[in-house]
């Protein structure tokens, strides 16, 4: 588990990285994808706390993905599945082509 301070979490620029099974909450915006696409997130609680149940901060975006393209956010499996919770907004995509939000 991963708590800010209404902060930003993790900004990926660099593109192609995957980010699995973490519990981030608390930030202004949690996971922001910008420029470098191909990134994938699964399997995380963003917004909550481990146990899905309790939004322990208020926090900004989810995710938010700027000019990044062909991300994938979730995926058909059960392990793959993000829960989004808490945030302002959930998932915030900006000109990024490409991009899968399932589950």
């Amino acid at each position: 588990e991963i708590q800010g301070a209404n902060t930003n979490g993790l900004w990926i620029t660099a593109g192609s990285s995957t980010v699995r099974g973490l519990v981030l909450n608390g930030f202004a915006q949690a996971i922001g994808l910008q420029s470098g696409g191909g990134n994938v997130i699964e399997g995380c609680y963003i917004g909550t706390d481990p146990t899905g149940t309790i939004g322990p901060h208020p926090s900004g975006h989810g995710i938010r993905i700027l000019s990044s393209h062909g991300n994938v956010i979730g995926g058909s499996s059960p392990s793959s599945r993000n829960l989004l919770s808490g945030n302002a907004n959930a998932i915030g995509v900006e000109a990024s082509d490409g991009t899968v939000i399932q589950d």
